[in-house]
């Protein structure tokens, strides 16, 4: 939200040419109104999620209101990002990507390591730049990351892997592990101390940047490979599939792990005027016993 970026502001923000068109996530607005609560406490709704800051963790964030007082309920933020951010769910992130090199995994969380869907994917996307590219490919862009392992992968066969993933808490916890750091995890009886050893999986561990984004702006660049494994991560998975063609070189492969709520019909008609389908491939996973579907589609001359 931009304040004062009103469609129908008055003076210079009535311009056309100030309505921010270069920021078309950001939302634009009309209509506010204020209002005074008839009550002596303000009709306030407390949020209580914890929210991580990359390079700063949780922050207390004390209430400040006036006749608002800590016994008050909290609620949980509708925002599932925020939900993705949690202590629980970086620790079964951690062993499922890495749980291959950790010693006693097996015993751990009841969560199977998925290191092999891991390879297995990076393979396939291997090839189909050996098959359907003109050209090599250098530069990859890997979108909701988690904690690394995938880009890792990636980064056997290709240049460079930009790593990106909105969740700080996943992002703070795959730098750590590239800079050899061990994890803290709250909360994880199991194995609440956590060394990766990265070089065992022999990955050009240079070769990725980790970044966080809740969004694809123009400052990301152009790339010959996008892999998107999590689509049912993002909150508004349309703007995000729509703008890909945008920030693909021209012969580009893109690769998207289909699931129950996007499936490739869904995918057509929303990509099938930019993107070709070129083929899809199953692969196994043992995160949830079950095969998925790889669509490995082109940037359509046609669309261009």
């Amino acid at each position: 939200m931009i304040m004062g970026g009103s469609w129908v502001s008055t003076g210079v923000e009535a311009s056309r040419f100030t309505r921010f068109w270069f920021r078309r996530h950001f939302f634009q607005h009309l209509g506010f109104r204020l209002a005074q609560s008839v009550s002596n406490s303000p009709p306030v709704r407390l949020v209580g999620t914890p929210v991580f800051v990359l390079g700063v963790g949780v922050e207390e964030n004390p209430i400040s209101l006036p006749g608002i007082g800590d016994s008050e309920v909290y609620v949980s933020t509708s925002n599932m990002q925020y939900h993705d951010d949690a202590e629980d769910f970086l620790y079964s992130e951690v062993l499922s990507n890495y749980g291959d090199l950790l010693v006693g995994f097996s015993s751990l969380a009841g969560v199977e390591s998925d290191a092999g869907c891991c390879e297995q994917l990076a393979e396939i996307c291997k090839e189909a730049i050996h098959k359907h590219n003109g050209c090599p490919a250098k530069k990859a862009l890997d979108i909701m990351c988690s904690v690394g392992r995938f880009s890792y992968e990636l980064s056997k066969s290709l240049n460079k892997v930009i790593a990106i993933d909105h969740g700080g808490r996943l992002l703070d916890a795959a730098m750590k592990i590239q800079q050899g750091k061990s994890l803290e995890i709250k909360g994880a009886r199991d194995l609440p101390f956590v060394n990766i050893p990265l070089d065992e999986i022999k990955a050009n561990v240079d070769r990725v940047q980790f970044q966080q984004f809740t969004w694809l702006p123009n400052e990301i660049g152009v790339y010959d490979l996008i892999v998107m494994l999590s689509l049912q991560r993002l909150s508004n998975r349309k703007a995000w599939l729509v703008r890909l063609w945008e920030i693909m070189n021209s012969g580009g492969i893109l690769i998207i792990k289909i699931n129950v709520s996007w499936d490739l019909e869904s995918l057509r008609a929303v990509m099938g005027a930019k993107f070709e389908l070129l083929e899809t491939r199953l692969v196994s996973s043992k995160e949830r016993d079950c095969a998925s579907l790889i669509c490995v589609t082109q940037v359509s001359l046609s669309g261009v």
